[in-house]
Parts: structure tokens; C-alpha cells; sequence
């Protein structure tokens, strides 16, 4: 999981939280574009070997960290003194490996459109636009998903091949104090 937030044009702004694994790419050996790629192709931040998820040797740092949730949660964010009051997109991407299903398959051939090494269904994004600044209420929604394989940073609209992916998550809420 990663939240951030972008501008009104859609520019990448700042990171609030990510998952350790994601942040720390703590996978073992492997790397794994696929599992937050709208994201970190957002970041824009390249590393040696050409992915865009942070590396082991470029972990993020603790403060934006944390484990995986397994159930409801609330994340608490100070706004940093840099970001100004006005409106911003707030984003937050998902994704749960090893949800396969009829089109994200296990073991697809590396040149099949819906390859996906072990993260099934692609990762979903959702988002809402808050008014930093103001008080604000509002329920985020799923706009789209994720290239299956990382691949780039392209929000894919059409959600028709995508069903167990879509109950990761049942709501998210975002407010300001």
C-alpha cells in the first residue's frame, strides 16, 4: 500500500505512507515493480538497476514506513510545513500477491499482456481531492489499476477483468482534524 498526494495537474507532491516491504523492497532477492507501480513511477525516482520501487540500498525512511494492515486502520499525517493549503489529489494504491484469478494467471509466459509474476490481479488505485488547509470529509473510490507487470505508471481505467482485487479494501475515508 502507498499514499500520497499529487497537485490539481496531477504532479507528484509527497509520500505519506508506505508499506515496509514496498519502502524497503524487503522481498528477499527479488524485486517487485509490479506491486505499487502507479506509484513509484510517480515518485519518478529511478534506481541503478532502472525500477522505480525504492532498492534495499535506497530504502525510504522510517517516518512514511510501516507494516502491512491487516484490518481496519487509521493513519494519522501531519502536513508538512512545505505543502500549502489549497487542493490536492489524494491517492492511495493497493495490491495483494497471489490474488489470481481467470486473466491475471499464475506462471503467464513474460510477453503475455497480463504476465504478472506473483502478484495476480494488478494493484487497484484509489482517490479523492482534499482541501489541505479546510476541513474536509470524504470517501475515496477505485479509479483503476495498475500495469500487471510494473511496467510503467499508467492508470488503467477499465476494471471488468478485476473481481477478488476489488474487496481488499471496503472503504476508505479521509478527514482532517
Amino acid at each position: 500500500m502507498a499514499i500520497w498526494l499529487e497537485d490539481e495537474t496531477g504532479k507528484y507532491v509527497d509520500t505519506i505512507f508506505v508499506t515496509e516491504k514496498s519502502a524497503k523492497s524487503s522481498w528477499g532477492n527479488v524485486r517487485r515493480p509490479e506491486a505499487l507501480p502507479i506509484w513509484s513511477h510517480k515518485r519518478g525516482v529511478r534506481y541503478a538497476d532502472g525500477l522505480y520501487m525504492p532498492d534495499r540500498q535506497n530504502p525510504l525512511p522510517d517516518a512514511v514506513t510501516g507494516a502491512t494492515e491487516k484490518s481496519s486502520f487509521v493513519k494519522t499525517w501531519t502536513v508538512p510545513s512545505s505543502i500549502k493549503d489549497g487542493n490536492y489529489l489524494l491517492k492511495v494504491e493497493v495490491n495483494n500477491s497471489f490474488d489470481f484469478n481467470q486473466i491475471y494467471r499464475d506462471q503467464l509466459p513474460k510477453n503475455h499482456p497480463n504476465y504478472n509474476s506473483v502478484s495476480g490481479q494488478p494493484s487497484l488505485l484509489w482517490e479523492a481531492m482534499i482541501s489541505v488547509g479546510e476541513e474536509f470529509k470524504t470517501n475515496l473510490r477505485i479509479v483503476g489499476h495498475g500495469h500487471p507487470a510494473g511496467q510503467n505508471g499508467t492508470v488503467f481505467f477499465d476494471l471488468n477483468e478485476i473481481d477478488s482485487a476489488l474487496t481488499i479494501i471496503n472503504s476508505i475515508t479521509a478527514s482532517s482534524n
